[in-house]
């Protein structure tokens, strides 16, 4: 994702069946005026009042931002565990106790997970999840299991069937996941992550004998008891309000969805098959190729999206858009406007057309049968890849279509997970960077700016922070230190390495890591540095 101005980035529940083993302790924490966090805890009969006190303090401390405050609280050997509390990024957290289902007849002692959540918006910060263990001081927090962790699955495919309700702003979505074993399992649960703003309302195994299965639910982590299988498919019911007015919203006129509304676990990719079904008269998108459309006779229509690609983002818009289209070859490229502007619409589709062409010449053929502009409301202040279309804030075209298009190739083609790094946005700058002083374009575009000495001049806290953050390690697109080592310092890296090896050398190694990519896994910069290598 990536906004207008070249200094500044963006990117883009309690409903249970008693029947399960369940713990919930919901912590909701509020800043008030002068700064204090204030707690407001839940009745429950299961968890001891020592958890209850536990979770309270350390939640109030979270909220405070400061890792030293957490150090009562915490086992021996854990004392650098929260170094995520320093970040600002999520300036208020919610503390819940998740007890982790077992199977019948078990005989284990029980398992408690703190999880502090958060909404958050995609390509940003997620929730934390700590062990809480019982040590001779009593019960105490210990190591982080990180987002990264993934419990030996992973999540392989979607299969969504997704619903609106305009008038109370709900998402209503069943959604089949098919998973695999990975590697040596660690634990004997695994933990699905969502957005905040999803409940769900049951969990079962799908197949023959499909039948509803433990689970509990803290925030956006859902626990579920580890199935033996080597793979198995999950039923997932779930439902959500989305009023968020600068991320995921349903409105009067439209709808935008981006922030990891489908589940997911480490981020990591999977194919999809997305089938909609919108108010009457709304148009709907998601990734991939339309494969599948009707519409009812009060003007709703029910479309199935179907994505090969494996991705760790998912976007899905609706609404009352005004489409121009285009044939290019065997490919249809659209606006879609909010409002119909036919001059704007023929200028971002002879952009786009160009950039197109480049990067199929550059890279590698692109992957899908259309790519689609979409107008929205305000979802934020720039724009937002989805791979088979991208989604733009008011008043953001054309500006950065070459940039997101190149996230085709680099997010799509080659996914990013933003857990460890933000590659694709380096590579997705740099890319840009090709097609304006490569491609034959317009004197107009080409001069438009060199987007990272625009960057360093306008902003000096941009040249700061290139010597503040490793560059392996910037993957907070809201952080706009982070932000301005994995855009621009980024791809300043890459042109670097093209006045060592030359352009010619730099493609072939970027082909060569589209190419020999394993696509359920996600980009990091040492698959970088092994392409490099090889050729």
């Amino acid at each position: 994702m990536k906004t207008d101005n070249s200094s500044r980035y963006v990117p883009h529940s309690y409903k249970r069946q008693h029947h399960f083993w369940l713990i919930t302790v919901l912590l909701i924490s509020t800043l008030n005026a002068t700064g204090h966090c204030s707690l407001i805890i839940s009745p429950q009969n299961d968890a001891s009042e020592e958890l209850h006190t536990l979770l309270s303090n350390a939640a109030a401390a979270v909220n405070k931002h400061d890792p030293e405050l957490m150090k009562p609280f915490l086992a021996a050997k854990s004392a650098n565990s929260f170094g995520w509390t320093k970040s600002h990024l999520t300036p208020v957290w919610q503390a819940n106790l998740l007890k982790i289902p077992k199977p019948l007849k078990s005989g284990k002692p029980d398992t408690f997970l703190a999880v502090f959540h958060a909404y958050h918006t995609c390509e940003n910060d997620g929730d934390h999840v700590h062990l809480v263990v019982r040590s001779s001081d009593g019960w105490k927090l210990s190591d982080e299991i990180l987002e990264t962790d993934t419990c030996g699955y992973q999540i392989k495919h979607h299969d969504a069937s997704v619903s609106i309700d305009q008038n109370s702003k709900t998402l209503h979505c069943s959604d089949q996941i098919h998973c695999e074993h990975t590697d040596i399992r660690t634990t004997d649960y695994l933990l699905i992550r969502i957005s905040d703003d999803m409940t769900l309302s049951q969990l079962s195994m799908s197949g023959q004998n499909s039948s509803p299965i433990p689970y509990t639910q803290a925030g956006g982590v859902i626990a579920v008891a580890a199935p033996s299988s080597v793979s198995f498919d999950l039923l997932l019911d779930y439902s959500g309000k989305e009023e968020h007015k600068e991320s995921d919203y349903i409105t009067d006129n439209e709808m935008v969805l981006n922030s990891y509304w489908l589940p997911h676990i480490a981020r990591l990719p999977a194919s999809s098959d997305i089938k909609v079904t919108t108010p009457p008269e709304w148009i709907p998108i998601a990734q991939g190729d339309l494969v599948l459309e009707s519409k009812s006779s009060d003007g709703s229509i029910t479309a199935t999206f179907h994505n090969p690609v494996p991705t760790c983002c998912y976007s899905l818009d609706a609404g009352k858009y005004s489409i121009n289209s285009r044939k290019v070859g065997d490919k249809t490229l659209s606006t879609y406007l909010l409002t119909a502007n036919p001059e704007l619409s023929v200028k971002c589709l002879d952009l786009l057309e160009k950039a197109m062409a480049f990067y199929e010449t550059t890279f590698s053929p692109y992957p899908y049968k259309s790519y689609t502009l979409v107008e929205t409301q305000g979802a934020f202040p720039g724009a937002l890849e989805a791979y088979s279309f991208a989604t733009y804030g008011p008043h953001t075209l054309p500006g950065t279509i070459v940039h997101e298009l190149a996230h085709t190739w680099w997010g799509g083609l080659v996914p990013c997970a933003y857990t460890k790094s933000m590659m694709d946005e380096s590579l997705a700058e740099y890319s840009d960077d090709l097609f304006r002083h490569q491609a034959a374009v317009s004197t107009s575009i080409s001069a438009q700016r060199d987007p990272f000495i625009t960057m360093l001049r306008d902003n000096p806290k941009s040249a700061q922070a290139f010597s503040t953050v490793s560059l392996k390690d910037a993957h907070e697109t809201f952080d706009p230190f982070q932000g301005a080592v994995g855009y621009g310092k980024g791809a300043l890296v890459l042109k670097q390495l093209e006045s060592v090896i030359g352009r010619e050398m730099v493609l072939k190694t970027l082909k060569s890591l589209i190419s020999n990519h394993t696509s359920y896994a996600s980009i990091e910069w040492s698959d970088l540095e092994a392409a490099l290598k090889e050729v």
